[in-house]
């Protein structure tokens, strides 16, 4: 019998709880106000890449939530975006979303 997982398991891979990590959520929540912000700047990921000085495909995947981008990392891409490196973190904030006509 497997063991039981704390209440609040951070485990990156759980293999008892099977519940998303907390690392994940994270990237994710990363991931997403990375776009939203991006494109309230008007950048594409070509362009946003290109500031930081990475392959676009980078960029992607830190949107997507599948790169685990350091610190360092997630302060120059605040510093290209012209946002405070708290709003890469914030929590409950709406998506920003273009009309087709914009």
């Amino acid at each position: 019998m497997p063991s039981r997982c704390a209440l609040y398991c951070v485990a990156i891979y759980c293999t008892v709880c099977r519940i998303v990590s907390m690392a994940e959520d994270v990237r994710h929540l990363v991931g997403g106000n990375v776009r939203r912000l991006r494109i309230a700047a008007g950048l594409s990921q070509a362009e946003l890449a290109d500031r930081l000085g990475v392959d676009r495909s980078y960029v992607s995947g830190l949107e997507l939530g599948t790169r685990n981008a350091t610190i360092v990392t997630l302060w120059h891409v605040s510093q290209a975006l012209g946002v405070t490196f708290q709003e890469i973190f914030a929590q409950g904030t709406r998506r920003t979303r273009r009309s087709k006509g914009s």
